[in-house]
């Protein structure tokens, strides 16, 4: 793993930076390199904090990133996945990469990216992702979490039932979005990452679950095996998107999408791949006889492509 040079603070309050062999920058180079904090390296830049409190990136060979003409980065946060957040002037964030391009986009708070999305927060105070392309994800939350595993925790208020006039028993529940922005339709009271294909959930009636990948549930009792309580097709018709258009199934191509990707990973033999395809397949024109759709499978099962294409 390679060295880069650390943080280190001055007698004068003030912060430089220290090389693997022990010299430091405001002894070699000058003044010019002493500033009012520096920040651990990370994917080959720094965050550095003038004495008029705006922000820059420093390489390791004390050269700063290249930043648009006449804009000034008044906060920053670390590069992941070759993005950082920084904030600008009107107070609002966008991010920019190490080739000094930023997003056309502004946010209230920007933050992260981790399995390709970063959490941002709008102007009216809801959550929701965006990819490295700039694109935003439909969905609106009351929090959001970064992706673990293809599935990131979010927040969600309880909406009030208009058809009973039945006021929610909780204001709030947790569940969980995946990257083609579908979302289970439980309601959890707390939810914890996936790990391992598993993540450990939490009832409204204090009852500890486990969610698997293709959002099935299980549960395990003292000193037994998990049980799988609910099978994949009760599943599907559980689960809500919003938006309007055929829920069910773009529900069930994102589930299959998920089980091709791991079938891919695992090198499942192809002919294993094309009976999952037609299976799905015939199940969705039995449940929806009505819709129109049709699955275009790519015949070239080993490129790294998605293979259901809507």
């Amino acid at each position: 793993m390679k060295t880069y040079p650390t943080p280190i603070r001055l007698d004068q309050a003030l912060y430089t930076f220290k090389n693997p062999d022990g010299t430091l920058w405001s002894d070699l180079y000058g003044k010019k390199y002493i500033f009012k904090k520096t920040f651990p390296f990370s994917e080959g830049y720094a965050r550095v904090w003038f004495e008029d409190d705006t922000f820059a990136f420093i390489d390791e060979n004390r050269k700063y990133l290249k930043q648009p003409l006449f804009v000034k980065f008044f906060n920053a946060r670390d590069f992941h996945e070759g993005y950082a957040a920084v904030q600008l002037k009107d107070k609002s964030y966008t991010f920019i990469d190490k080739h000094g391009n930023m997003f056309k986009q502004r946010y209230y708070r920007a933050y992260d990216f981790n399995e390709g999305f970063a959490v941002v927060q709008l102007g009216n105070g809801k959550y929701t992702f965006v990819d490295r392309d700039g694109t935003m994800m439909k969905n609106r939350f009351a929090d959001a979490w970064n992706f673990h595993e293809g599935f990131a925790s979010v927040k969600m208020y309880k909406e009030y039932d208009k058809r009973t006039q039945k006021k929610p028993d909780y204001d709030y529940f947790m569940t969980y979005v995946n990257t083609d922005g579908v979302y289970l339709d439980y309601d959890f009271k707390q939810v914890c990452t996936f790990n391992k294909g598993l993540a450990q959930v939490l009832t409204f009636d204090d009852k500890i679950m486990y969610l698997d990948r293709y959002w099935a549930l299980w549960e395990k009792e003292k000193g037994e095996q998990l049980k799988k309580i609910y099978a994949e097709p009760k599943l599907i018709m559980q689960i809500g998107n919003e938006e309007k258009d055929f829920p069910f199934f773009k529900i069930a191509l994102s589930i299959v999408k998920q089980k091709i990707t791991d079938m891919k990973n695992s090198d499942v033999d192809k002919d294993e791949i094309k009976d999952l395809v037609q299976t799905l397949d015939e199940q969705i024109k039995q449940k929806f006889p009505d819709f129109l759709y049709q699955l275009k499978k790519q015949r070239k099962y080993g490129q790294d492509e998605d293979m259901l294409i809507k």
